[in-house]
């Protein structure tokens, strides 16, 4: 009789672990988070400005968007001055760039926008984008945020700035 209670008592240890495990590994399952793949990338006024910009450049230039700032500017040297650290401008993004489909040098930057910067801060922010972008000599095109883009108007856009580099340089 003993060896019977022996048994049952290693029975019921081993059933009331192995419920306590089903039940953990359940309540986990519940609490696991999902993911789902999104429909896109981009949102649909970003996906229609990256569209036309493909259209635009007839797909001769490889499109990247959401690139910051630091990826495509860093400060220059002056002299024997080591170059300043790029700070808080680095951190900015644009949402589209430009590049030779090869080499991947950047040709041209495009950041929508929502039209005047209307804080002090906002204005000098945009001010030392803009400026930052000239002494790189890399055109900065901005366009208004749009729910659609017509690849004629950011066609013409894209040559406006590539023409004002064009007379800097």
């Amino acid at each position: 009789m003993a060896v019977v209670s022996q048994y049952g008592a290693l029975i019921l240890v081993a059933a009331v672990i192995g419920g306590a495990l089903l039940l953990a590994r359940l309540l986990l399952r519940e609490n696991q988070v999902r993911y789902e793949r999104r429909a896109s990338l981009l949102p649909a006024d970003r996906a229609s400005c990256f569209h036309a910009l493909r259209e635009a450049t007839g797909g001769k230039l490889a499109i990247h968007w959401a690139v910051s700032v630091g990826q495509l500017l860093s400060p220059r040297a002056e002299g024997k001055r080591p170059a300043p650290p790029i700070g808080r401008l680095g951190s900015i993004g644009v949402d589209f760039v430009l590049c030779d489909s090869g080499s991947l040098e950047p040709r041209l930057a495009v950041l929508l926008h929502d039209g005047e910067p209307t804080t002090p801060e906002a204005v000098r922010r945009h001010q030392q984008l803009v400026e930052a972008f000239a002494s790189a000599q890399l055109p900065l095109v901005l366009l208004p945020r749009a729910d659609e883009y017509s690849a004629d108007e950011v066609h013409h856009a894209i040559e406006t700035a590539s023409h004002a580099k064009a007379k800097a340089a």
